[in-house]
């Protein structure tokens, strides 16, 4: 099932992270594809309700949390990782009045914008600043092997569900893009169409769509064709251009002459790709 082979690609990205930012990033990247699809949403969604339906007939609330993975598996992750990488992204506030979390999980605690947090606030001195971080660090310093263990608990009931689950069509026309992961359907604008799913159009598109902030390196797009590939070199970058070029004939963005839909899929100098979906 290549929604599967999509998560797989999340979970290994997980494992495989260098860094402790880069860890981090990847863990919000792989709960923003659950949430972002369909068939992964569903599975989700029902387990919550099971949960509350459960501790509403059940004294034992901490043996109930235990055994739905929703609680066990999933909800520390959104919480900490997810939902103040979100907000970070999505803000327009300056670095001195974000969440001191998106901040820590994005930059680092030694990163330059962190320090312009610990120095920015008129209300509070940099000490008390540095007290509030503190009481932050223990959620994490120390805590990555258990950040995975969940992760992976999660992505192996995800897994088991999906052999089981019957399929979730969602495409949504009012969306500026709107792409199934499941199906390779998509509706961008004037064209409603659909990617084969085994090919690497859909592979480079998905990774675009559920990146975070729709951005993507080219790194990472490059391992959407060549799996494993540890450098970006000119012929790698080459052949990507020709995929994205393929993928804007589908989306009706090319050629220009006949062109139905704006280009929302830009180029990034020194960095790669990202969708604009302002609309």
């Amino acid at each position: 099932m290549e929604l599967v082979n999509l998560l797989d690609r999340r979970l290994q990205a997980i494992e495989e992270s260098q860094s402790d930012t880069d860890y981090y990033k990847h863990i919000h990247g792989y709960i923003k594809f659950i949430l972002d699809t369909p068939q992964l949403k569903a599975v989700l969604d029902a387990e919550e309700k099971d949960f509350y339906r459960k501790v509403q007939l059940n004294t034992d609330n901490i043996k109930v949390e235990q055994s739905n993975f929703h609680q066990a598996y999933f909800i520390m992750s959104y919480v900490r990782v997810y939902l103040p990488i979100k907000h970070y992204w999505n803000s327009h506030e300056p670095d001195e009045q974000q969440d001191p979390v998106a901040l820590l999980l994005i930059w680092g605690k030694d990163h330059p914008r962190m320090k312009k947090w610990l120095n920015g606030h008129e209300f509070f001195t940099k000490r008390e600043r540095t007290e509030q971080l503190k009481s932050y660090l223990h959620w994490f310093e120390g805590e990555r092997d258990s950040y995975v263990r969940e992760i992976k608990n999660l992505h192996l009931e995800l897994v088991s569900a999906l052999a089981t689950s019957q399929p979730v069509e969602e495409i949504k026309s009012q969306d500026v893009f709107a792409l199934n992961l499941e199906t390779g359907d998509f509706n961008l604008g004037n064209v409603t169409s659909s990617f084969n799913v085994t090919s690497q159009e859909f592979r480079v598109i998905a990774e675009l769509y559920t990146s975070d902030n729709y951005r993507t390196p080219y790194l990472d797009l490059i391992r959407c064709l060549k799996p494993g590939v540890e450098k970006v070199t000119k012929p790698d970058k080459e052949s990507l251009t020709v995929v994205i070029r393929n993928i804007k004939q589908r989306l009706g963005i090319l050629p220009v002459k006949e062109r139905l839909n704006e280009d929302i899929i830009k180029s990034e100098t020194g960095y790669g790709y990202y969708l604009d979906l302002k609309g």
